[in-house]
């Protein structure tokens, strides 16, 4: 309980400097987690948008946005936003690791399979990866729902 206090107060906190206009982008990221945590995902993607706003090319606020929308069940807009976090650093494992799992929620495992793939060769210890990739290969289609 103490916890999410805290949340809710440093949300308030930070959205009442954003009123004033002097928030910026690693705040507007800092709200977005805080929001996230809270499961409030529709504002979090409005703060990730607002940092995107200020630093289009930060890849971190790209893929945070694209974990809020997936939480949203936006699958679609969700890909968007990976292929965007992934188009500024291809070298960021979890954007693939993230856009896989999206991709098999909407049924595209061969797809999923080969983001996985890539999660892996740029992080091989990534155990969910592993994981997911392995019970798509050993289970068939109509099973992953």
């Amino acid at each position: 309980m103490r916890m999410r206090l805290i949340l809710v107060l440093s949300t308030l906190a930070a959205l009442s400097v954003a009123a004033c206009g002097q928030l910026t982008t690693s705040g507007w990221i800092e709200v977005g987690n805080a929001l996230v945590m809270q499961g409030n995902y529709t504002e979090a993607v409005f703060a990730y948008d607002e940092a995107i706003k200020l630093d289009p090319e930060l890849a971190g606020a790209w893929m945070n946005k694209a974990v809020a929308l997936d939480e949203l069940g936006r699958y679609d807009e969700a890909i968007l936003a990976y292929d965007e976090a992934i188009r500024l650093d291809p070298e960021l494992a979890m954007a693939w690791y993230n856009k896989g799992a999206s991709l098999a929620r909407q049924g595209k495992y061969e797809e999923a399979v080969l983001t996985y793939d890539e999660a892996i060769r740029l992080d091989s210890e990534l155990a969910m990866a592993w994981h997911n990739k392995s019970s798509m290969c050993l289970a068939p289609p109509n099973q992953h729902q």
